[in-house]
């Protein structure tokens, strides 16, 4: 088996997120900052919109970097000419694939396959890689899924893309999936593009490689249309195998949000503001003995430049507060500090905020 790699689709997909819009030079930084951390492929946007964004793809194929860049097209001649006219040698063709869509899009299953058997041949000998995607793939009828993929694979494409368009699947349904369509074409390749919208993009992503899938789309802090894709980071960090280089993660992850006029909420898993950060009592003992008892990788792991991160709130205990005084530079030697320790608790209480060095040092020398 190919090792695994990653599709980034946030020039594309993430970029259809509500209100997103990247610059060219924006773009550029991007598709630079992916291809310095190993993703191995960047669908850098979509054609058929119009010469701007070709333009905007032309700069990214001109940067020459060591991956493959390609482009989202429907399955319309327009968008071969579209992305011969972006200067692409790749493209990705893009089928409706469920009821929902066919009843969305006014298409038939009949469609899909006429129509496949007119584009795909044409696209195959005016490009040098084909990938072949099947949208909503997750709510298709599993029968008609497979004797597309067969066709697609019989016709000679490159890839095969299954999509769980609006997230609706599990990791044990996906993992099932993959396992279903990898035993019925072995020699097909197969990619899987999650969304997040039931919080199982990442997990989802995993499964599909356990089942069999040699790619997975991916965005960088998992922007996207609605509640968005699969994030970078999360599954980067999550397979080890895939040759991306983490502690570029980070600042890549700076860019691309504020590229996008974006802050990642406090939780966020790498990029979170309180990922380091420690309150409880028995948390914060463990960590100042021993880090690793609470955080599974360092901040440096990833490029952060911050580190452990001990936070004085309602939650904390004596361990928390003697470093947080030490921090503050004041010794308080051996004296107990149960009383300073209810005062920290009582004016978190009222403020609901963790206590700043500042007041720290107010509340024991007052």
């Amino acid at each position: 088996m190919k090792t695994p790699y990653l599709i980034d689709t946030t020039l594309r997909d993430g970029e259809q997120m509500p209100g997103c819009v990247f610059s060219r030079e924006e773009k550029i930084a991007i598709a630079s900052g992916l291809a310095e951390i190993g993703v191995g492929e960047i669908e850098a946007g979509i054609p058929v919109m119009g010469p701007t964004e070709q333009a905007d793809i032309a700069a990214i194929i001109a940067l020459d970097l060591p991956c493959r860049i390609t482009g989202w097209c429907r399955a319309a001649f327009a968008d071969l000419d579209a992305a011969e006219a972006a200067g692409l040698t790749s493209v990705h063709l893009s089928f409706p694939m469920s009821n929902q869509h066919f009843r969305a899009l006014g298409k038939s299953s009949e469609w899909v396959f006429e129509t496949l058997e007119k584009v795909l041949p044409a696209a195959l000998e005016r490009f040098a890689y084909v990938s072949v995607g099947a949208q909503d793939s997750a709510r298709a009828e599993r029968e008609l899924l497979i004797a597309f993929a067969r066709r697609v694979h019989e016709l000679g494409a490159d890839r095969l893309r299954v999509a769980d368009t609006v997230g609706v699947l599990n990791p044990f349904q996906t993992q099932a999936l993959f396992k279903e369509l990898t035993a019925a074409l072995p020699e097909l390749e197969l990619a899987f593009h999650a969304h997040d919208d039931l919080g199982m993009a990442t997990a989802n992503t995993l499964a599909a490689f356990e089942g069999g899938a040699a790619a997975a789309d991916v965005t960088v802090a998992g922007i996207g249309e609605r509640a968005g894709n699969a994030a970078l980071e999360q599954v980067a960090m999550a397979v080890p195998n895939l040759g991306v280089r983490n502690r570029a993660l980070y600042p890549l992850c700076a860019t691309v949000l504020r590229a996008a006029g974006l802050r990642p909420p406090k939780s966020a898993p790498i990029i979170g503001e309180n990922v380091f950060s420690h309150e409880s009592g028995i948390h914060v003992s463990a960590v100042l003995n021993h880090r690793a008892a609470y955080e599974p990788f360092s901040a440096a792991d990833v490029g952060r430049s911050d580190s452990t991160r001990v936070v004085l709130g309602v939650h904390s205990g004596e361990a928390a507060l003697r470093h947080a005084l030490n921090e503050a530079g004041i010794n308080p030697c051996g004296e107990p500090l149960g009383w300073l320790l209810n005062r920290v608790r009582d004016h978190a209480l009222k403020t609901k905020k963790p206590i700043t060095p500042r007041q720290l040092r107010n509340l024991f020398y007052d």
